[in-house]
C-alpha cells in the first residue's frame, strides 16, 4: 500500500476517533442524564460525521497528487 494511502488512513481515524469522543461527550454533558441518551441519534451523528471526513481525506489526497 502507497505510504500516502496509510498516512490518510492514520489520519482519518485519528481525526475520527477525536471527533467520535467530542460528538458525544457534548451529547452527554447537553442532555444531563446518560439514562436519555437516543442511540439512534449517535448513530447518525457518528455516520455523518464519518462520511465528512472520509470526504476530506479523498479531497486531500486528491489535492496532494496533482
Amino acid at each position: 500500500m502507497n505510504i500516502q494511502i496509510q498516512n490518510r488512513i492514520k489520519s482519518f481515524l485519528w481525526r475520527a476517533g477525536a471527533m467520535v469522543f467530542v460528538a458525544v461527550a457534548t451529547y452527554i454533558t447537553g442532555i444531563g442524564d446518560i439514562y436519555k441518551l437516543d442511540l439512534k441519534y449517535l448513530l447518525n451523528l457518528a455516520v455523518i460525521t464519518a462520511l465528512g471526513l472520509v470526504v476530506a481525506e479523498i479531497t486531500k489526497y486528491l489535492n496532494t497528487n496533482k
